[in-house]
């Protein structure tokens, strides 16, 4: 027998959590997580929480634009119909497709907003199921492996955390490039790494096709496996040219946001490779449905995070790596980065870079509330009977 409920509240709570160091890449450089925090209750007094990370160079999303989305035609859809407790794969895929997707003026795609609101619904569903989310979407490893992220820095500091990082065990590596030191960094990292080791770059769009050509063939003595949004958006259409030289796999991100993107670099056979992040697609639906696209692609994917998610995106991204086995899988950072977390455990890999799939109802995770408000900015509260 289907269950079903009805939404009677809806919580925003934008944040800001300080970072123990701060995360530079080409476009940003970044000291706090900015994630905006969705508590959702149903009239059967159940909670659930989601999140979404608003990123302006991406979806054109603010910490604002998101909250005019979840208090206005998130927050009406939400409290519009009842929504039935999830029990297979399929149920989770569509549950965020009866969630509109807010756009217009910067925003590219409101797929931050919708993301969170729809991981708060699906958690809320999960838990008044008693119901964990990996019995939904079975895993189908008993571990993930999650890679190195090596943010820009000087030579000296990139080196002493390439040493540190090592101690771990990780087989795969990311390091940020775009900036002059590149070549230096490069050669440091590989040098204490060794051979073996997996090594792909992130140049978060900062060059033109001629200067990723150049870059990565003299890059060849590092062996970088994968180049990941090397030209950037507005030069997508010259990723099938770098792409024919074959000095590295493509892997897209920011040039990946919508259904329409993923078509037309499907169509112009112009990448390898596809980073999947919640945040930034939309929430599990869109990412379990683009994923499936891949398969058809036969294209690889990454399961992928933003820069300073807190325990719950991270939780889900665990389940979804679980569930699909990507090429590569990033996040879980949790107090590697993060002053504190906002979870009652930690939801961070381990030796070799190793995290469990995880158990417990919903997500697997129980958000500390006082922690929230701690780092609360604001806070936005809308019941169903207000909303008219």
């Amino acid at each position: 027998m289907t269950v079903s409920h009805r939404a009677a509240r809806l919580e925003v709570f934008p944040i800001e959590l300080p970072f123990v160091e701060s995360f530079r890449h080409a476009t940003s450089d970044r000291t706090a997580s900015d994630s905006v925090l969705v508590k959702v209750t149903l009239e059967n007094g159940v909670t659930g929480w989601g999140e979404g990370v608003p990123r302006a160079y991406v979806t054109g999303e603010t910490q604002e634009t998101m909250l005019e989305h979840l208090t206005g035609p998130l927050a009406k859809a939400l409290f519009g119909r009842a929504w039935s407790e999830p029990v297979s794969t399929g149920d989770i895929m569509t549950i965020g497709q009866r969630l509109p997707t807010p756009n217009g003026g910067n925003v590219i795609a409101g797929n931050a907003a919708h993301c969170a609101i729809e991981l708060a619904l699906v958690d809320a569903l999960l838990r008044s199921a008693k119901a964990s989310l990996a019995d939904v979407l079975i895993p189908a490893s008993s571990e993930v492996l999650y890679s190195a992220a090596i943010t820009a820095g000087s030579v000296e500091g990139t080196e002493k955390v390439a040493k540190r990082l090592k101690l771990v065990g990780f087989r795969d590596w990311k390091v940020k490039v775009g900036f002059d030191d590149d070549d230096a960094r490069l050669a440091a990292v590989r040098a204490i790494i060794g051979e073996e080791a997996s090594l792909r770059v992130d140049a978060n769009g900062a060059w033109t096709v001629e200067e990723a050509e150049e870059r990565l063939a003299r890059w060849s003595k590092f062996r970088v496996e994968t180049v990941e949004e090397p030209l950037g958006r507005a030069r997508r259409a010259d990723l099938g040219r770098l792409r024919a030289k074959k000095l590295a796999a493509i892997s897209v991100d920011e040039s990946l946001v919508t259904e329409a993107d993923a078509n037309a670099l499907f169509a112009e056979r112009s990448c390898d490779l596809l980073n999947l992040r919640l945040s930034k697609l939309g929430g599990l639906g869109a990412t379990l449905r683009m994923a499936t696209t891949a398969h058809a692609e036969k294209l690889d994917y990454q399961v992928g995070c933003q820069v300073g998610e807190t325990a719950i995106l991270s939780a889900v991204g665990r389940h979804v790596a679980a569930h699909l086995i990507p090429k590569y899988v990033e996040g879980s950072f949790g107090a590697h980065l993060l002053a504190e977390d906002i979870g009652d455990r930690p939801v961070t890999f381990g030796h070799r870079g190793v995290g469990v799939p995880l158990r417990g109802v919903g997500y697997g995770v129980d958000v500390r509330e006082d922690r929230v408000m701690a780092y609360a900015k604001s806070s936005h509260s809308i019941d169903r009977g207000s909303l008219r």
